[in-house]
């Protein structure tokens, strides 16, 4: 399950902190919450209607605060149960204050989990990002990785991005990265996945079709990007916060973004 929604506060930290631990704020935040009552100290009754493929339903379960750092950060994690299996939802919050003009802004990530009766899960991601009036604004999109995985599997899912027509995703090796003069060189990387309508990608060692296995070995580690693709072209695989663009010095089959190109082997991306 996805959400998405940008939010902007023109207040002091303690208000809008208060703000945030109003029940009725809380119930809002949760999608399909019908019922929300207290039940003890920093937990609360709920009944959820969820419209999710094969756990569509209606199910009466909890919502408790976890870690709560006041003025600054909580979790909140949402369980439910109804006829079509069971759901679960954890949410991770942290206030930050500006006060100068030159950070990035504030961004929430939220992760919603849900499991049906035969134990499949699936997991979404959603980023609320309140940006600076004065910045270059929070990363539009961001990259898990379910650590819930089977062994050998990598199930990765991200937020869907307003606009956005597909999705690009590459994977390289981590020693491969360079740092150029204006760029950082990712080396040769894969291509599991290009042009993806959805919003996660699982893939397991079996399915690669080059020899990097999905896990990798002890003293190894491997990296995802991901670009989306919208009606002005593709993101690039860099980042907001970083000025210098993720550039691959190949990919298997062409890298995603060069296909106007013919014979291209390099990226393309949108400034």
């Amino acid at each position: 399950m996805d959400i998405t929604g940008s939010f902007t506060f023109n207040a002091p930290p303690d208000r809008v902190w208060a703000l945030l631990m109003d029940p009725a704020v809380l119930a809002s935040c949760i999608p399909g919450c019908q019922r929300f009552e207290p039940d003890g100290v920093d937990r609360y009754n709920v009944t959820l209607t969820v419209g999710l493929a094969a756990i569509t339903g209606t199910y009466t379960g909890t919502v408790v605060l976890t870690d709560l750092v006041p003025q600054t950060s909580y979790g909140l994690v949402v369980e439910g149960q109804g006829r079509p299996g069971f759901v679960k939802g954890s949410s991770a919050v942290a206030l930050r204050a500006e006060r100068t003009g030159d950070g990035l802004g504030r961004s929430y990530e939220f992760i919603y989990s849900a499991t049906d009766a035969s134990g499949n899960m699936s997991s979404g991601l959603a980023v609320v990002v309140v940006p600076h009036d004065l910045s270059m604004g929070s990363e539009p999109l961001t990259l898990r990785l379910e650590p819930a995985s089977p062994p050998g599997t990598a199930h990765l899912f991200w937020n869907a991005v307003e606009g956005a027509q597909s999705y690009d995703l590459i994977s390289g090796d981590l020693k491969s990265l360079r740092m150029d003069v204006d760029r950082i060189d990712l080396g040769l990387v894969r291509v599991p996945s290009r042009y993806n309508n959805a919003t996660s990608w699982t893939e397991s060692d079996g399915a690669l079709s080059m020899s990097t296995p999905v896990i990798p070995a002890a003293g190894s580690a491997l990296f995802y990007l991901l670009q989306y693709r919208d009606a002005h072209g593709v993101s690039g695989f860099g980042t907001v916060s970083t000025s210098f663009p993720g550039e691959p010095i190949s990919c298997e089959g062409g890298c995603p973004g060069a296909e106007a190109f013919a014979g291209g082997a390099g990226g393309m991306k949108r400034k």
